[in-house]
């Protein structure tokens, strides 16, 4: 092996290369070497033992390879390292207690592997270390109160692991501390107050845990440097601190899906520099004073706001006119399930950023604005289940809409032709409204439509053979209608449909033989039409087939009884009971 050419060598760096194979064992013939660097290669197999032979090393670079195994304990006599980087690997197993002799170690990165066990106590023992990164492993149990003897740490992450207990209250004595995650764990308890002492913190990621208790009421004042917070999907509670808004770097406040009272603080809009703002899932109100939601208003002072997401909240005001004087970046606008009342005002078309509008599950009156024109980056509109009416020519100039919700108002008129120009439609939902016309020919020709709700209107007409132009549809629901004639023989060519709803129409002829050809079919409802002839015996290839009801028809003949049919539940297969 080459290596041996080169006693002297100090430093050796072979990173960002395709090298493939194992770490070779000459190296550890290196004795002078004081960096090592193989990271992102496709380097497998174990760490090697005799690796503790480079008694001087300063530096080590494993990360974004193939290793599989355990630590090797050889790696814990290194007595002058200062980087361990073993990050995105397979390595299993636990953390060798040995770790706490590397007494000189700043660095230490352990970052998605498989590791399993707990965190050492003796990992106390490393009080030079700067940056903790123990990610995205399968490590169990509580974080040792010994942690709080790494009092130089700036960085520790223990973020997606499966770690229980409470948060060690010793965790306060980390003065230098600049980002703290723990996402994705099993914690509980309330949060040291220590923490919240940690003037240095700029980040805190304590999302998806079990915390509870209160923010404390001087949180802004204790927090300076804070640039963002997030305690998403926890169990606190009591009011959002006014204070807060004395952190005037925020950039960051998530504290969606917890248990906060009281109205969203209109201070909030002192935040100039916030650029995501969620709070949804809460039991947050609006100002009670004002009949509008007044904290929209105040929001307006955000100018770099890119991301808005309150829904879920008991708001039961009007959304103002000044919505429309948020910023201009905003991407993100959710205000669903929220008891929002009145019209949607016409600015909201000055939004020309906006990517998403979710307005959905509201008590909200009137039409579509004329303004939602100039709403050209939309791409997902959903504002079902409120009291909207009128007809659907406003949306026409929106090309670029992927995804849109529009179920279970009191839309009426025709389905728009123009709907057919909107070739980025993926998901398209308008069951349950009042409309009456026949589907328009340029519908079929959105060959990238994955899913389709029309039901529960008074639609009508006959579906023609280009419905098997949507080579890419899941779903077709087009229930509850006036729909006649035979089933489009193309049908049958819809290879990724996995439901197919064409119950209580006007349906006549045959079920079709190609029925069979849908392999991924899951469910087939063609109950309440008026269709004849025999169940074919295509339909036992459908393997995957859960649900079929094809009652109150026509049918005769025998009800097939050979392969899959035997596996039907009387709940998920009905007939009509004339057949014989």
């Amino acid at each position: 092996m080459w290596f041996g050419h080169f006693p002297e060598l100090q430093f050796l760096f072979l990173d960002s290369n395709g090298f493939s194979g194992f770490i070779p064992p000459p190296i550890s013939n290196l004795s002078k070497l004081e960096t090592l660097n193989l990271r992102d290669n496709f380097l497998g197999g174990n760490i090697p033992e005799n690796m503790g032979n480079l008694s001087v090393l300063r530096e080590l670079y494993l990360s974004g390879d193939d290793l599989v195994g355990q630590i090797p304990l050889s790696l814990c006599k290194f007595s002058h390292l200062q980087v361990l980087d073993l990050s995105n690997n397979r390595l299993s197993g636990h953390i060798p207690k040995e770790i706490g002799n590397l007494e000189k170690l700043k660095e230490l990165y352990l970052i998605t592997n498989n590791l399993t066990g707990t965190i050492p106590r003796e990992i106390g023992n490393l009080q030079n270390l700067q940056g903790l990164n123990l990610e995205l492993n399968q490590i169990t149990g509580s974080i040792p109160r010994e942690i709080g003897n790494l009092t130089m740490l700036t960085e520790l992450y223990f973020a997606n692991n499966s770690l229980t207990g409470t948060i060690p209250r010793e965790m306060g004595n980390l003065y230098q501390l600049e980002n703290l995650e723990l996402f994705s764990n099993g914690l509980n308890g309330s949060i040291p107050p220590g923490l919240f002492n940690l003037s240095a913190l700029r980040n805190i990621d304590l999302a998806s845990n079990l915390l509870s208790g209160n923010l404390p009421p001087d949180l802004g004042y204790r927090l300076p440097k804070l640039l963002a917070i997030d305690l998403d999907g926890n169990n606190l509670g009591g009011v959002i601190p006014v204070s807060i808004t004395n952190c005037s770097q925020l950039r960051m406040l998530e504290l969606s899906v917890n248990g906060f009272t009281g109205s969203i603080p209109d201070a909030l809009g002192d935040l100039r520099l916030l650029q995501f703002l969620a709070l949804y899932g809460n039991n947050l109100t609006s100002d009670p004073t004002s009949m509008e939601l007044s904290f929209i208003t105040s929001l307006t002072k955000c100018k770099n706001l890119y991301y808005l997401y309150l829904g879920r909240d008991p708001f039961k005001g009007l959304l103002p006119a000044s919505v429309g004087n948020l910023s201009a970046s905003l991407q993100i606008l959710h205000l669903g399930s929220s008891e929002i009342k009145g019209t949607i005002p016409s600015q909201t078309g000055n939004l020309t950023n906006l990517l998403l509008l979710d307005l959905r599950s509201n008590h909200l009156t009137g039409g579509i604005p004329t303004a939602f024109k100039n709403l050209q980056n939309l791409q997902g509109l959903a504002v079902e289940d409120n009291n909207l009416n009128d007809t659907l020519d406003n949306l026409c100039n929106l090309h670029s809409l992927t995804l849109v919700y529009l179920t279970t108002n009191q839309f009426s008129g025709s389905l728009p032709e123009c709907f057919g120009n909107m070739t980025s439609l993926r998901d398209f939902k308008i069951g349950n409204n009042f409309l009456v016309s026949a589907i328009p020919n340029s519908f079929w020709k959105l060959k990238d439509l994955l899913q389709l709700n029309l039901s529960s209107n008074s639609l009508n007409g006959s579906l023609p053979l280009e419905v098997g132009n949507l080579k890419a549809i899941t779903s077709i629901d087009v229930s509850a209608n006036q729909f006649s004639g035979d089933i489009p023989s193309t049908t049958g060519d819809l290879q990724n449909l996995l439901i197919l709803n064409l119950s209580q129409n006007q349906f006549h002829g045959s079920i079709l033989e190609s029925f069979g050809n849908m392999l991924s079919l899951q469910g087939l409802y063609l109950s309440h039409n008026n269709l004849s002839g025999f169940i074919p015996k295509s339909l036992e290839a459908l393997r995957d087939l859960k649900e079929l009801d094809v009652s109150y028809n026509h049918l005769s003949g025998e009800i097939p009884s050979g392969g899959h049919f035997r596996n039907f539940t009387a709940e998920s297969f009905l007939f009509n009971e004339a057949l014989c």
